[in-house]
């Protein structure tokens, strides 16, 4: 009777274990399976990821070559409007010294022939007229103005 008591117990406990086993392995096995999942949605997550990076570099890289091109514009429109104005700076100044000159150069002369009819009258230059040295001028204020414009567009960007 011992002996059958004892494998009875044996029994009993044997087939506790296998139960806890057999609960262990459902439950190692569930894990493995969401182990299993989470390992693909991140491995799609990873895939999606690296396609972003490299859309990314791509468009980073078109941004530089953008900007570079931007600076080139810049530059050119810098160097146009300090020519332009070197330029018209030079010019001014002759007109200036010419048109200072051209008083002393001027010979009086006498009319010739009959005197002009009664709806004449002497040519004098228009005093509402700004005249070329004016105009020279802002030109000149347009192209710093211009050349200004350009160097805060190109800080912001």
């Amino acid at each position: 009777i011992k002996h059958k008591d004892f494998c009875t117990d044996e029994f009993n406990q044997n087939q506790l274990q296998t139960e806890k086993k057999d609960r262990e392995k459902r439950d190692l096995l569930a894990k493995i399976e969401d182990l299993s999942m989470m390992i693909e949605s991140l491995s799609k997550a990873i895939a999606e990821l690296k396609s972003q990076i490299s859309e990314m570099q791509v468009q980073l890289k078109r941004a530089g070559e953008d900007r570079e091109l931007q600076n080139k514009e810049f530059q050119t429109t810098v160097a146009d409007q300090r020519e332009t104005q070197k330029l018209l700076t030079s010019a001014l100044e002759f007109l200036k010294d010419f048109y200072s000159k051209k008083a002393s150069l001027l010979q009086k002369q006498e009319p010739v022939g009959p005197p002009p009819p009664a709806g004449f009258e002497t040519y004098k230059n228009n005093a509402g007229s700004g005249g070329v040295m004016q105009l020279i001028q802002q030109i000149i204020a347009d192209a710093k103005a211009m050349e200004a414009e350009a160097i805060r567009s190109e800080e912001d960007a």
